[in-house]
């Protein structure tokens, strides 16, 4: 599931976090897919997803970052 949304800066330091922490996430690169494919948007960004179980953690641990 979706815990974030944003640039890839932010994607990776909180992927980075997650794991710290004991949570798998994963990255889901819409800008690097469209570059690929040949066209861009300004509306592509990096997911971070992690599993069902784990959501309400990570976003816990996300809005910590977000308020530091």
């Amino acid at each position: 599931m979706t815990v974030f949304s944003g640039n890839e800066i932010s994607a990776l330091a909180i992927k980075a976090e997650l794991e710290i922490n004991g949570i798998l996430a994963i990255l889901k690169n819409e800008i690097q897919a469209a570059a690929m494919a040949g066209f861009w948007s300004p509306y592509s960004g990096v997911d971070v997803l992690v599993n069902k179980k784990d959501v309400m953690q990570a976003k816990l641990l996300i809005e910590k970052m977000i308020n530091f």
